[in-house]
């Protein structure tokens, strides 16, 4: 980023590659730079680069966009004060909930040790630690649809939890209604007789 814009242009990608590797074709600088550039805006932002470097393969296919944004979905929903950005705790909740082993990886995820990732941040170290992106977008939307539309006043009661296992196994009514005390002492950490989406 020689002018110091936010972004790298195809002349600076080129500038670089020609003092480092003098034999690359201009071509081959145009093929990467559009590897490289996902939203086709003529320009590589910081967010780009790490995803090129990332995927390892320089394609845009490598990282599909809706598991990105499948990613970003979850990122957004545990960011409670909606600062685009994960405190400790917050890393810590999501984390809980989607990959225990790896909710107190909270120093090793904060790169810039700023206290705070961000979505960059947060996407290097769930890939590290998961290995892929892992999910799809509909899925995590459509539990959470599913959980407000059940949920009274933030939180879902025994009668709520019960009705989401019977949306979601309608022909095991009877092994829902056995099962649903146990199920919901075990997701109701805190013992405050609700369940939170999180």
């Amino acid at each position: 980023d020689v002018d110091g814009n936010g972004s790298i242009s195809e002349d600076e990608l080129r500038g670089v590659i020609r003092s480092v590797c003098p034999q690359f074709a201009d071509e081959q600088i145009h093929a990467l730079f559009e590897a490289a550039d996902w939203n086709k805006d003529g320009a590589v932002d910081y967010s780009e680069f790490l995803m090129f470097l990332w995927n390892g393969k320089g394609k845009r296919g490598a990282w599909p966009k809706t598991a990105v944004e499948a990613l970003q979905a979850v990122f957004n929903r545990f960011d409670e004060d909606l600062n685009g950005l994960l405190s400790p705790s917050e890393f810590t909740n999501l984390m809980q909930n989607m990959l225990p082993s790896r909710s107190s990886d909270f120093e090793a995820a904060d790169i810039d040790c700023s206290g705070a990732l961000d979505f960059d941040e947060f996407m290097r170290h769930w890939t590290a630690a998961a290995g892929s992106l892992g999910f799809e977008a509909g899925l995590f939307d459509e539990a959470a649809a599913m959980f407000h539309c059940f949920a009274k006043k933030g939180e879902l009661d025994r009668h709520g939890l019960l009705e989401v296992l019977h949306n979601i196994f309608p022909t095991h009514c009877e092994e829902n209604e056995e099962i649903v005390d146990a199920e919901f002492a075990a997701v109701d950490g805190d013992g405050s007789s609700g369940i939170s989406f999180t």
